[in-house]
């Protein structure tokens, strides 16, 4: 019933009905620019659900395509000269309604423990680091875990 309200939600910020979302999400998208569109309404919708002690506010800045699979949402927090770099499948973006809910809970559910990594590896968004860099230490935090 979560994923469900996920996608309810994300149809909501993108103003669009369940239905017209539904059917739009399974066409092939026309241009770029729906699928960054789709990214960063979901970074807004998933950045306010995550609630960490020190980050008081966010804004999605900027979004760019990385891989042909993923899309970056750069993520402003409070004061960090740099953005987090939210990396979002194009499977949350494209596909079924079961496929964009499953995608859009994971991550959701790794979403607290990647801010708190970078909040760390960036000493609070001071220190400037690659999003390689980045991912290289995030793998191994998890596989820690």
């Amino acid at each position: 019933m979560e994923n469900q309200s996920l996608f309810q939600e994300f149809c909501r910020v993108m103003g669009m009905k369940n239905e017209s979302a539904e059917l739009s999400f399974r066409l092939p998208a026309v241009h770029e620019g729906v699928l960054h569109f789709r990214a960063f309404c979901l970074a807004e919708m998933l950045i306010k659900k995550v609630n960490l002690d020190p980050i008081t506010w966010a804004e999605v800045k900027k979004v760019v395509t990385y891989e042909d699979n993923k899309i970056l949402a750069l993520i402003q927090f409070n004061s960090c000269l740099n953005a987090f770099p939210l990396e979002i499948p194009i499977t949350a973006l494209t596909g079924t309604k079961t496929q964009v809910e499953r995608t859009i809970a994971r991550i959701l559910k790794d979403l607290p423990e990647r801010i708190r990594v970078w909040l760390k590896v960036t000493k609070y968004g001071f220190k400037q680091v690659t999003v390689r860099e980045l991912s290289m230490k995030m793998t191994k935090s998890f596989n820690r875990s």
